[in-house]
């Protein structure tokens, strides 16, 4: 159960990680477009 809690958070760290970066990207895209 522990571990498994573990994996989730880990999991959700990497997700952030990802959406920050898309985001940043998005930006930059919508700044180049606009």
């Amino acid at each position: 159960m522990k571990s498994l809690i573990c994996t989730l958070s880990e999991t959700k760290k990497v997700y952030d990680e990802l959406m920050s970066r898309f985001e940043q990207k998005m930006l930059i895209i919508s700044n180049k477009i606009f």
